[in-house]
């Protein structure tokens, strides 16, 4: 199945040329103090109203819920990055792997967002933004743009055991996707 997907999404040669204020906001969510609880429970009554139609939503926490950074930002350990050139996107390249990594300053310095975004960003222009990400995906011949960035991290290797306790009490929060199966009535238990 994936192997038909990818050979049809190669044979699209055309853009799409749709604006990104056409395209249709992802349903948003702001489950209560209370619901918030018990993500199994507000996941079902999501489905029960038929939230299920849409694929995807955004569910934003409580403004009470500030979950601490699992990540210590002056440490010298070094993540592992992934990186991809955007004009390979379209064209089923997978990513590659700096095994070696960096560190997280070093991530924080190389921030396009700091360095040939600056403007777009410091004006908060996330659309045009956008626009400039899917134009480099979709025009092969553009100026070669490389992504690299550390994420999926394993929170146990690369996070908790070097940061306080507020950190390691989030770990066990009941909206921790690795901890999820482990709620009443998930069915990730099975």
């Amino acid at each position: 199945m994936l192997t038909i997907a990818i050979k049809n999404s190669l044979r699209e040669k055309r853009s799409a040329s749709i604006e990104l204020n056409e395209i249709e906001e992802m349903k948003v969510f702001r489950p209560s103090e209370e619901e918030f609880k018990d993500p199994i429970n507000y996941i079902e009554m999501l489905y029960n109203q038929g939230m299920q139609e849409y694929g995807c939503v955004k569910i934003i926490p409580p403004a009470s819920y500030k979950p601490p950074s699992a990540l210590n930002k002056h440490s010298a350990q070094k993540l592992p990055t992934r990186y991809q050139t955007l004009q390979q996107l379209s064209q089923s390249k997978p990513f590659e792997t700096n095994l070696e990594g960096m560190t997280c300053q070093e991530i924080i310095d190389k921030d396009l967002g700091k360095h040939e975004y600056k403007e777009l960003t410091e004006r908060q222009q996330y659309d045009e933004l956008e626009k400039k990400f899917w134009y480099l995906v979709d025009h092969s011949q553009s100026e070669k743009t490389v992504v690299e960035y550390a994420a999926d991290l394993p929170a146990n290797e690369f996070g908790t055991q070097a940061i306080g306790e507020e950190v390691k009490a989030d770990f066990d929060h009941p909206w921790n996707l690795n901890k999820m199966y482990l709620n009443h009535n998930s069915l990730l238990q099975f």
